[in-house]
């Protein structure tokens, strides 16, 4: 992940920007006109000039923006100016004033800083490939600029330039070996590497000089999450976001540039901790982190991204679809949102915008494989299954090796009465991936419609060793051997262990178990506990339930102690 630590940490420990004669070393002279042997006075903007320059020294940015622009006015010639209005306009923010005003000073007096100054105003506004430009230029003209170094390092890491980023990295740490932040961004590199124990070997030995500097702490949190070691990881990630809280009220009254950094790297590190938390299935917790992310930088749409998928995968579908909407609002060209929308309106049973969301995820990215899985899927729903079949079967041409697509083309082909298509679609899902309960579901289904019982009681058996606490599972295999037409595989025993387990599961608050129980009861020759159970079914549901008939029917046959046999099913 691309982090904003870089250019904080400039702020903070580098000293105030410094003058023209520590810019160039070529020109040990200050900014501004040097008086002549005859003392001549400064003119008004010379003399704005020397203010502004010790507003930049005691980091006044409003006050030194104000002075130089002043200064400007009077003599718009004045290079020292811009240069150091630049900089002013950099600690502010105001990237893109800056640009033009370093530009200006490069135009006359082509120095190292003002390469670097506007390569960090170029790398803020994202221009990324000209911001490289500049800090290299700025290294060609002054190969010892630590700081030039260290940014293009960042720079380069970040585009997965690993090596030339290390070299950089290198070359900064025989500049300065007690430099905290080559530490810091040679860990950040190695975990960008994926060479996680030299990263965690980096941000220790930095711990080991500092013990209080808290981007090592972010840096162990990333290479332990990444390792997989999630309660280190939380550890690490929570004493960071404790040092962020300490700068955040340190420097309360700072420059606003500087407390947006603060701010963005305060949610950078709930976010991580919120990653470890899903990562140990504490969705409460990640849940809760990516809110805190989201007050600090509420302009990231990948927090919301996040939230929502947590949302999602805890059935809060209005949620969900409220932070995917706002992901997408902050970032319109993304398919994933999109298709993540889709989702959720699936899981809500609104498959028409789920259509609409996939349509315009494709739409982004025809080839986009998961937005054709929730567009046949809603098509599915819909009871349109040459549609479903169509998006599922060009799904399965662009990753022939998701299972769930062949689970879901195997269920349109069932619903179309294709059953030996639908056969094959499931069998292949199952051997794609063989603990994946669902294209069992749907196979024991089309065995059921081809009257094939034991098939279907092997596919429901295989789903409870799979899933001890499968309770649909356990309630259509207590069905098939307590109402099986065939005798051999009735089993009335076992019918009313597994229905009484998925009573026990569901808290025998779902009237289909108990209804099942009942049948596994009169099949044991238990028919006053039938009826009973059966009645306690009747009184659970509404007149109007359209169960009800097939119940009532059921009630009869057990006061007269007769046992329910499902019917065939006719080829």
């Amino acid at each position: 992940m691309t982090r904003c630590i870089p250019f904080l940490i400039v702020l903070l420990f580098m000293a105030a920007p410094r003058s023209q004669a520590q810019i160039n070393a070529s020109e040990p002279t200050e900014v501004g006109p040097t008086p002549s042997e005859e003392e001549t006075p400064m003119s008004e903007a010379e003399a704005l000039l020397a203010s502004g320059q010790e507003h930049v020294d005691q980091a006044e940015w409003d006050e030194a923006v104000s002075d130089l622009t002043e200064a400007i006015k009077r003599q718009p010639d004045l290079t020292p100016a811009y240069y150091l209005r630049g900089v002013a306009y950099n600690r502010k923010g105001n990237y893109k004033a800056a640009i033009d005003d370093l530009t200006a000073a490069i135009k006359d007096e082509p120095s190292s800083e003002a390469y670097y100054q506007r390569g960090l105003a170029q790398r803020r506004v994202g221009a990324k490939d000209e911001a490289l430009k500049d800090i290299s230029q700025a290294i060609d003209l002054s190969p010892d600029h630590l700081d030039a170094r260290l940014e293009r390092a960042e720079v380069l890491g970040s585009q997965g330039s690993f090596d030339e980023a290390l070299a950089d990295l290198d070359a900064a740490h025989e500049l300065d070996d007690q430099n905290e932040t080559v530490y810091w961004e040679r860990a950040m590199l190695f975990n960008r590497r994926k060479e996680y124990d030299h990263a965690i070997a980096e941000a220790e030995h930095l711990l080991e000089m500092n013990p209080t500097y808290k981007p090592a702490f972010s840096a162990l949190g990333l290479a332990h999450s990444f390792l997989g070691h999630d309660d280190q990881a939380v550890e690490y990630f929570t004493k960071a976001i404790q040092f962020d809280q300490q700068w955040q009220e340190e420097h309360s009254s700072s420059p606003e540039a500087l407390r947006h950094e603060i701010e963005k790297d305060w949610a950078n590190d709930y976010f991580d901790r919120a990653m470890a938390y899903d990562a140990k299935n504490d969705v409460s917790s990640a849940i809760s982190d990516l809110t805190e992310a989201i007050q600090h930088k509420a302009d990231d749409p990948e927090f919301y991204r996040f939230r929502g998928a947590l949302f999602e995968h805890t059935d809060q579908f209005n949620k969900a679809i409220a932070d995917l909407t706002k992901a997408i609002e902050l970032d319109p060209g993304d398919a994933r949102t999109y298709r993540n929308r889709a989702s959720c309106h699936n899981g809500s049973g609104e498959f028409d915008q789920a259509l609409a969301d996939s349509d315009a995820a494709l739409a982004l990215d025809s080839k986009f494989e998961p937005a054709l899985e929730t567009r046949g899927y809603a098509h599915l729903r819909r009871k349109e299954y040459e549609k479903a079949v169509a998006d599922f079967t060009e799904a399965i041409r662009l990753d022939p090796k998701g299972n769930y697509v062949f689970t879901q083309r195997g269920r349109s082909y069932s619903e179309q009465e294709k059953l030996e298509r639908a056969l094959d679609d499931l069998t292949e899902a199952i051997r794609l991936d063989p603990v994946d309960p669902a294209p069992l579901w749907y196979r024991s289904f089309v065995f059921t419609k081809q009257n094939k019982y034991d098939k279907t009681r092997a596919d429901l058996q295989r789903i409870t060793e799979i899933d001890a606490k499968a309770h649909y599972a356990l309630n259509s295999l207590a069905w098939l051997l307590a109402t099986c037409p065939d005798e051999k595989i009735r089993d009335a025993k076992q019918a009313v262990e597994s229905a009484r387990a998925a009573c026990d599961l569901t808290n025998w608050g779902d009237a289909a178990y108990i209804d099942t129980l009942a049948a596994a009861n009169a099949e044991l020759g238990d028919f006053a506990a039938a009826a009973k159970l059966q009645q306690q079914v009747l009184d659970m549901i509404g007149g109007s339930d359209e169960r009800r008939a097939g119940m009532e029917s059921r009630l009869a046959l057990f006061k007269s102690k007769q046992p329910y046999r499902a019917p065939v099913t006719t080829p």
